[in-house]
């Protein structure tokens, strides 16, 4: 089995138009680029690493060499958090798809506390959901693949 195909499949994969205007110097290495941009759709290092075909030790050399390299990386990581934001949103239209919502919420827990955290919470209302829901949604992303 190709290792890089089971990185596509453990990481959640964002479309390639989400790497909104990451201002990322010309000067950098064509890898270091694109390595960049990937993060923009997973943000994990190795995520972003399997998707540029390229060793973790590059990422920390270019973190150590590049000048604002980190600082990049970090708005990187911003741009795939506000796509995951954005998703969210919309899928708030769809009735269907319980468990990618919540995983998307889980998800935007994790990555701003500050903003999804428990307390700032006021989610009024009963959510309703049998396993014949979750079979049904299951069944239904089995075909779009």
């Amino acid at each position: 089995m190709n290792k890089s195909k089971v990185g596509f499949k453990r990481y959640p994969i964002l479309e390639e138009s989400v790497s909104r205007s990451l201002d990322i110097p010309p000067s950098y290495p064509d890898k270091a680029k694109t390595y960049l941009k990937n993060l923009c759709r997973v943000k994990t290092l190795s995520g972003a690493c399997n998707l540029s075909k390229i060793a973790y030790i590059n990422v920390y050399k270019w973190r150590e060499e590049l000048p604002d390299f980190q600082s990049i990386e970090s708005e990187a990581e911003a741009i795939f958090t506000d796509a995951i934001e954005e998703s969210l949103f919309q899928s708030t239209f769809n009735e269907s798809g319980i468990a990618k919502i919540k995983a998307l919420e889980l998800a935007l827990k994790a990555n701003r506390p500050e903003k999804y955290n428990q307390e700032n919470l006021n989610i009024q209302g009963n959510l309703e959901v049998t396993w014949l829901d979750l079979i049904k949604d299951y069944k239904n992303k089995k075909k779009e693949e």
